[in-house]
């Protein structure tokens, strides 16, 4: 019998990443590896509140965690499927998201990790949208200021504000789009620093955070050392998403002028969040972040290589993923 992996049923998709979430969070919560249990020494202002909040409430933390997990996913399998992005549709970037996102390590953060990747979602959501309807101000605002909560929250979203500007060239939005684009995305931040200015603190005390989470050694494995599976599922993960970048590249034609620019958009975005994984203050978290973008082109090498190769590429992830659960 032939299994067409990428042509699961929505339902079927959402089972799967329910399925992953919910077993990495309880892993997560039972016997976590020894990178998840150490938090980076600088973290954004936001994000120490609800590190705070996640010490003193662990069990509603992972919860509320595996929720937004679960969002951000739904987010992505709603957005490629409605928006057209792939010759064919699909809803496989559901559950290629929650590996990537929460499958392979979590973040001893968990809350702060969890609500990044589903602002990132939200930005990424957006932004296509006001894309494909050009002229869209209220789509341009709403992912402005996904980016900039970001910002007080992941050290990942400097990936995402380098992205903006990238995002004026390669999907070619107007002025009066990238200014409100970027007057949102800086709104947050500045918001933040009244706050903390209006309760007597320094105005650029939140700014300087945000510049030292980003430049700052973390001092947490970001890939860990504890756990071969885990890097066996790495390389999969990467494996598959450089097979269908170099697919889409190949094959970039074969979509629509429009789709072609998200897709070419989002790839571009892959690389400035992978890359976010390698400072010196990247933390697993960094991981549910670039899971946003990269679940969204990996889908690529399941649609245009045959059933039985991706059939063996999506049971390989699974059999590692299994593995990674039960040998810890």
């Amino acid at each position: 019998m032939k299994i067409a992996v990428e042509k699961q049923t929505p339902v079927t998709a959402l089972a799967t990443l329910i399925a992953i979430v919910a077993a990495s969070y309880t892993r997560y919560g039972t016997a976590p590896f020894e990178n998840e249990e150490v938090s980076a020494r600088v973290v954004p202002p936001l994000a120490e509140y609800l590190s705070a909040f996640g010490a003193s409430h662990p069990v509603v933390s992972i919860i509320a965690a595996a929720i937004m997990t679960i969002a951000a996913g739904m987010i992505i399998g709603i957005m490629v499927s409605r928006f057209n992005i792939y010759p064919t549709q699909t809803f496989i970037s559901m559950p290629l998201y929650g590996v990537v996102a929460c499958g392979i390590f979590i973040s001893r953060d968990a809350l702060s990790a969890a609500l990044s990747s589903l602002l990132a979602a939200m930005a990424v959501r957006y932004l296509v949208c006001g894309y494909l309807r050009e002229r869209d101000l209220s789509s341009m605002l709403y992912s402005g200021l996904a980016v900039g909560t970001m910002l007080l929250v992941s050290p990942s979203g400097a990936a995402y504000a380098v992205a903006v500007m990238i995002a004026v060239f390669v999907l070619s939005f107007s002025a009066r789009e990238l200014l409100v684009l970027m007057t949102a995305a800086v709104f947050p931040p500045a918001v933040f620093c009244y706050a903390v200015w209006a309760f007597g603190g320094e105005f650029a005390a939140p700014a300087i955070r945000i510049r030292e989470a980003l430049i700052s050694e973390s001092g947490v494995a970001t890939f860990g050392n504890d756990a071969v599976a885990a890097l066996v599922l790495c390389g999969l993960t990467a494996f598959t998403f450089v097979s269908s970048a170099v697919l889409f590249q190949a094959n970039r034609f074969m979509v629509s002028v429009k789709s072609r620019g998200i897709l070419i958009y989002i790839l571009l975005l892959s690389l400035l969040s992978a890359a976010m994984m390698f400072l010196p203050s990247s933390t697993p978290a960094a991981l549910a972040v670039a899971a946003v973008p990269m679940s969204m082109i990996m889908p690529v090498v399941f649609i245009r290589e045959g059933e039985r190769l991706s059939a063996i590429l999506y049971l390989s992830s699974a059999v590692v993923f299994v593995l990674h659960l039960l040998y810890y």
